[in-house]
């Protein structure tokens, strides 16, 4: 599929979404048979395509949350931060299921600063983004954590034990057990 629609592209009946769609499926089966590699290669390429052809980002936003905690978690902070960065550029605030996507993506990228030791960054990007996160409510919780580990980074202990009280109350109003239990932790 992927071929037909490359060798087509300039056409104007092609649905250049369907590539991406293609990619994504491709990730897909990559990773169901183990094949880390081609996986990883297959979501880059699903996200270029979408950032090439200006698509709706459906099918990338997904892949951008994955790429990106894959950075993170393997401890590859500074293609973590470019990641997040091009994705927050990228994803609209006004559609659910990229605002979704975009307030996660920002967690991430203000842990992978944190991590990086760049606490000016990290305040000055929640300082920025703060309010991107009122129509999320269900990241609340993660934002009042992730500051208050920032603020403990920074030295600002008060101001940290006051957003993990938020981020208990915020769990527990929503119900969330495991983001009271990491408030708490804290």
């Amino acid at each position: 599929a992927i071929d037909v629609i490359r060798a087509n592209i300039d056409k104007p009946s092609v649905n250049l979404s369907a590539l991406a769609n293609c990619y994504y499926n491709l990730q897909a089966y990559y990773d169901s048979t183990h094949h880390e590699s081609l996986k990883w290669e297959a979501v880059d390429s699903c996200i270029a395509t979408d950032v090439r052809f200006g698509t709706t980002y459906v099918f990338s936003s997904y892949m951008m949350k994955d790429k990106i905690r894959n950075l993170l978690y393997n401890g590859d902070y500074v293609r973590c931060i470019q990641y997040a960065t091009l994705a927050e550029k990228i994803l609209s605030t006004r559609d659910a299921l990229q605002l979704d996507t975009r307030c996660y993506i920002i967690l991430q990228h203000v842990n992978a600063l944190i991590f990086s030791k760049r606490y000016d960054e990290a305040q000055k990007l929640l300082d920025t983004e703060w309010n991107s996160f009122y129509p999320a409510k269900q990241h609340a919780g993660s934002l009042y954590i992730v500051s208050g580990i920032l603020d403990i980074y920074i030295g600002s202990y008060q101001k940290a034990l006051r957003f993990f009280a938020k981020a208990a109350d915020s769990s527990a109003r929503s119900k969330y057990k495991p983001g009271s239990a990491e408030a708490f932790h804290w």
